[in-house]
């Protein structure tokens, strides 16, 4: 069935009283040539054409991701509190008060991503999108890059599927706002994270009395996705939150969440052997290789656990000739392994609600291992499943992706919770009785909210790093100045709360744990590398920046 243009969609009315609302979806699955058009209302949802949609809010998605690509600063936007600025100032920040690109972005300020104020080159602008996404022609205009817009869905989603990297890993953590504490609040307990979108309102063509709303952005499988409905942004989450989760049932966990847990397995019970079964990669005592196929394991205790691997699994030698096992799992991996272990998907919201502990757990228990968090798999932190994380139990990772709890040490037991430790089997309870998650993690966690794992964060300042930072740089320098490309940044050093610690280029901040360990140091040098190479390419070679903070902290050592 072929859908009229939506710009043109009217209210259904049936024997004198107004039909549920129908909603338009596209999406764009990755790695496919043409996106998928639905239109959905309370009888299911139908097949439609492709059609024309207003771009509204979502050019700010698009001067945000050139931007942070771009390497192009991106300074805090001041409220001035103007009589003629009250309208747009409403969207930013209080009067006196400032935000940042991250907040700007979710909460749709678009004082702040004026091309004039961020002096944006048209013709660069022009280079870049060409290249980047030739099919969207209207794109390449800045000029022309209005909410007024009409463009078609095909060429916005395929706009939106040419953002890679690290704009669109920034655009997607931000984007969790929306949900989270923006205009889709309410749609949250159904959407969880699948959803990364930029929403847009804007009037309808011929009813002055009508507004068409929806949003734009990414799903978590990597898909690029846009619906709309009449109703501002608001009302269409609110309405259709339940048809979007279902237009969200059965897509693909996220394939890589982009971080990266290495687990000790078995940290408190010994291995006797490892044993290959028939098809897997036979074993070499005493040598060190990943594991393939199917394997027998024995422990001391004369215990004995079949394992599945598929080269995350790693076998190491003691100085004894013991045999170790360690593990390299994808965050949601890793993740759905835990819900295996420590309980099971089958009650879908109270999974989900141990989903967003165990998340939070890690963060604040793991340590940094190179690029990679660090934890044992242990009774006295959390355990994880050996073998390859059920179905289900991807599927609750994949609904949570990217949620922490922020404002509480999270813990989780088997039977009795209390403050700020769930308790699974009361979380089973609750899900029978109809709570939802977010529910359950409010009960439990009262003074806690939800977060983006990965959002945008004020600066805690960290004067000890700091003052270490600066005091190293100026020994660093003679060594530097030689390598093309450096340029001495004076970055501020603030705390890190959640994640793996990063450098923000546009606001130049490097997000650390502190100085506790050498790797802490290493770490602060390598983010530091980051920045002070930003505009030249070996500043996003890992190789290059890893050497060089390893030779800087090294030399420290030895003066």
């Amino acid at each position: 069935m072929l859908a009229t243009a939506l710009l043109f969609l009217q209210p259904a009315t049936h024997a004198g009283a107004a039909e549920p609302q129908e909603l338009l979806f596209a999406r764009l699955p990755a790695h496919a040539q043409q996106p998928q058009f639905l239109r959905i209302d309370s009888h299911g949802a139908k097949r439609a054409a492709d059609s024309q949609t207003p771009l509204g809010s979502v050019w700010k998605l698009f001067v945000y991701t050139y931007a942070i690509d771009r390497g192009i600063a991106l300074p805090e936007y001041v409220c001035q509190g103007r009589p003629d600025l009250a309208r747009e100032e409403m969207y930013c920040c209080d009067p006196g008060r400032s935000t940042a690109h991250d907040n700007a972005l979710a909460q749709s300020c678009g004082l702040f991503f004026e091309p004039a104020r961020l002096h944006l080159d048209a013709g660069d602008w022009q280079r870049y999108w060409h290249d980047k996404a030739p099919q969207a022609s209207w794109l390449a205009d800045l000029d022309n890059l209005k909410p007024a817009l009409k463009v078609g869905v095909a060429s916005l989603l395929q706009a939106l599927a040419s953002i890679h990297g690290a704009a669109r890993e920034q655009a997607e953590a931000a984007l969790l706002g929306v949900v989270l504490n923006g205009r889709g609040q309410s749609a949250l307990r159904y959407l969880g994270g699948r959803y990364r979108v930029k929403t847009f309102t804007w009037s309808h063509p011929q009813r002055t009395d009508l507004v068409f709303g929806g949003a734009a952005g990414w799903m978590s499988d990597g898909s690029a996705v846009w619906f709309g409905a009449l109703g501002s942004s608001m009302q269409v989450l609110k309405e259709h939150a339940p048809q979007l989760a279902a237009a969200a049932q059965g897509m693909a966990a996220p394939a890589n969440s982009g971080r990266c847990v290495d687990v000790a397995l078995f940290a408190r019970y010994p291995l006797r052997s490892v044993n290959a079964l028939e098809g897997a990669a036979q074993l070499v005592p005493g040598k060190a290789q990943n594991l393939r196929g199917r394997y027998r394991i024995q422990f001391d205790n004369g215990n004995r656990l079949l394992l599945q691997a598929d080269n995350e699994i790693r076998l190491e030698w003691d100085d004894k000739g013991k045999p170790l096992l360690s593990a390299r799992l994808d965050e949601n991996e890793y993740i759905a392994r835990v819900i295996d272990r420590e309980a099971n998907a089958a009650v879908t919201e109270a999974a989900r609600a141990l989903s967003v502990v165990a998340r939070t757990y890690l963060l604040q228990n793991a340590t940094q291992h190179g690029e990679c968090l660090a934890i044992a798999d242990s009774s006295r932190t959390q355990r994880v499943s050996p073998n390859p994380a059920s179905a289900a139990a991807r599927d609750v990772a994949a609904f949570t992706a990217g949620l922490v709890l922020q404002g509480a040490n999270a813990q989780y037991r088997l039977h009795v919770g209390s403050k700020n430790t769930l308790s699974w089997q009361g979380t089973v309870k609750n899900a029978k009785a109809g709570m939802l998650f977010d529910e359950m993690l409010q009960q439990a966690f009262e003074h806690a909210t939800l977060a983006s794992l990965s959002g945008e964060v004020e600066c805690k300042p960290l004067p000890d790093a700091q003052h270490w930072l600066r005091a190293r740089a100026r020994q660093w320098r003679s060594a530097l100045q030689e390598e093309p490309g450096y340029v001495e940044p004076q970055p501020q050093v603030c705390a890190l709360t959640f994640g793996n610690p990063y450098s923000d280029m546009s606001r130049q901040r490097i997000y650390v744990r502190g100085l506790a360990s050498l790797n802490n140091r290493l770490t602060l040098a390598h983010e530091y590398l980051h920045l002070a190479f930003a505009a030249y390419p070996s500043g996003q070679d890992e190789n290059y920046i890893e050497q060089w903070a390893r030779r800087l902290i090294e030399g420290d050592a030895r003066s």
